[in-house]
C-alpha cells in the first residue's frame, strides 16, 4: 500500500493528480474558493469527458465572511460540474478517477491548497481504496438525494437568488457581528456519533478503513454482510429464505453494489436484513454461512439484474448455511448487540453504542471480531431453539 503524508504542496499534488484523471473527479469541501474553482473549471471545458462532481456546504454566512465563493460556485457549474449542498459538512475528499485519493483537513480553497497549515494522507495507485472512497461519496450523495425536499443540487437560478439575498442582507444589517444563520442543503438523519469537540473533527470513514483493512492483526475470516438498505427495508413479516427464493434460483448467494474486497475462501459470514424487529428499525441477523471464495458477476439479461436495475452485479455464493425459518422480526438486531457489546463487536474496540451502530452505514459488509463472532452466533442460538416449531433451515 503506497501511503504518503500530505502536509504542504497540496496544490501543486492536486493539479498533478487531475492532469492524469480523464473521466473523474469527486470532491468533498465545505468551502469552496473562487481562484481555485476558475482554474478547475478550465480544467474541465478543456478536458473531454471529465465529469466532477462536488459535495459542499451552501450557508450564507460562510458567502458573507467570504469562507465560501458564490462566484466560483457558479464558474464550476457553467463548465458543467454537479454540485450539492449538505449541511453540517466537515468532511474532505478528493477522488481522482479510479487511481487516487487525497483526504485530510484541506478545503477547496486558495489557503488550504498554498497557504495554511494542512495535514492529510495521499494514495497514488491504490485502486481498492479509490474504489472504498468513491463508494462512501456515492453512499453520502444517494443519502443526501433519499433526504426529501428535492436532491439537493445547486443550480445556477438559486445562486442568483443568493447572491440578491445577500446583498438586502448587507443593505439591513448594519452591525458586523450580526451572524446570518440561513443554511440550505441535505440534513441526513442518521444516528452517529456526538460530535466531537471543535478541531478536534476527524473522517471516521478512512480510520474505519485503515482499521478493518489495513492491518493483519484485524483480518479474522468473519464478516457481516447487509441485504437490502435503509432506504428500501424489508418486511420485518417475511420469512428470510421464502423471500429469497422469490428472488433468485439460487438462495445460497448474497449480492453487492461493488466488487466485494477481502472476503475469502472459508470466511464465516453473518447476513443481516435492513428491516425492523416490531419495535425499531434496525439491521437484523438471520443466519450465517461459509465463503466459497468466488466472486461471481450478473449480466444485464439476468431477471434479478433487470429487477434491481443492475444495482447489484456481483455475489458471492454461501455454503454451510444456517437460517432461521421464521419471521425477520424473531432474528438478532445489530442495534440490540451494539448496545449491550459495543466495544467487542469489531475488531478496533468502539468507545460507545453510537459509535459501534453508526459503523455499517453506507457499507455493505464489516469485518467482526472473534468476541463479536460468539455474541452472534450465542444469540442466534439462543433464536434456533425458540423457534424450532418453526423450523431452523440448515446445510
Amino acid at each position: 500500500m503506497s501511503v504518503k503524508i500530505a502536509d504542504n504542496g497540496f496544490g501543486n499534488k492536486f493539479r498533478t493528480l487531475l492532469k492524469r484523471s480523464s473521466e473523474q473527479l469527486l470532491i468533498v469541501s465545505p468551502y469552496i474558493g473562487n481562484k481555485v474553482a476558475i482554474a478547475l473549471a478550465q480544467h474541465i471545458e478543456t478536458t473531454k469527458g471529465l465529469k466532477c462532481t462536488v459535495i459542499t456546504r451552501f450557508y450564507r454566512e460562510d458567502f458573507i465572511r467570504g469562507a465560501s465563493s458564490i462566484s466560483g460556485l457558479k464558474r464550476l457549474i457553467t463548465a458543467g460540474a454537479e454540485i450539492y449542498a449538505l449541511q453540517d459538512l466537515h468532511s474532505k475528499l478528493y477522488v481522482f478517477d479510479t487511481h487516487s485519493v487525497i483526504t485530510g483537513s484541506f478545503n477547496f480553497t486558495f489557503n488550504g491548497f498554498y497557504k495554511n497549515h494542512e495535514f492529510g494522507i495521499f494514495m497514488e495507485d491504490e485502486p481498492d481504496f479509490t474504489q472504498e472512497c468513491k463508494s462512501y461519496f456515492d453512499g453520502l450523495l444517494s443519502s443526501m438525494k433519499n433526504s426529501g425536499s428535492g436532491d439537493w443540487l445547486i443550480t445556477l437560478t438559486q445562486l442568483e437568488n443568493e447572491i440578491q439575498a445577500i446583498k438586502q442582507s448587507k443593505k439591513t444589517v448594519q452591525k458586523k457581528e450580526t451572524f446570518n444563520d440561513y443554511k440550505w442543503g441535505a440534513e441526513i438523519d442518521q444516528e452517529a456519533p456526538a460530535k466531537p469537540p471543535f478541531g478536534q473533527e476527524k473522517i471516521d470513514f478512512v480510520e474505519e478503513w485503515f482499521n478493518e483493512n489495513g492491518s493483519n492483526m484485524n483480518q479474522t475470516g468473519i464478516w457481516i454482510k447487509f441485504e437490502g438498505n435503509g432506504n428500501e427495508r424489508v418486511s420485518s413479516s417475511d420469512v428470510y429464505l421464502v423471500r429469497k427464493n422469490k428472488l433468485y434460483p439460487d438462495k445460497d448467494v448474497t449480492f453487492f453494489g461493488n466488487k466485494p474486497k477481502g472476503i475469502k475462501k472459508g470466511d464465516l459470514v453473518f447476513i443481516a436484513v435492513h428491516s425492523d424487529n416490531g419495535k425499531e428499525e434496525t439491521p437484523i441477523i438471520v443466519g450465517y454461512g461459509r465463503a466459497e471464495g468466488k466472486i461471481h458477476t450478473i449480466g444485464p439479461d439476468d431477471p434479478f439484474y433487470i429487477r434491481t436495475k443492475g444495482k447489484y452485479p456481483y455475489y458471492i455464493k454461501l455454503q454451510e448455511t444456517c437460517f432461521v425459518m421464521a419471521p425477520i422480526k424473531h432474528g438478532v438486531s445489530l442495534k440490540e448487540l451494539c448496545r449491550n457489546y459495543y466495544a467487542d463487536l469489531y475488531p478496533t474496540p468502539k468507545k460507545s453504542f453510537k459509535a459501534a451502530y453508526s459503523t455499517h452505514q453506507r457499507q455493505s459488509h464489516l469485518r467482526l471480531s472473534e468476541r463479536g463472532k460468539d455474541i452472534i452466533l450465542s444469540n442466534l442460538e439462543k433464536v434456533f431453539k425458540k423457534h424450532c416449531d418453526d423450523g431452523v433451515f440448515s446445510e
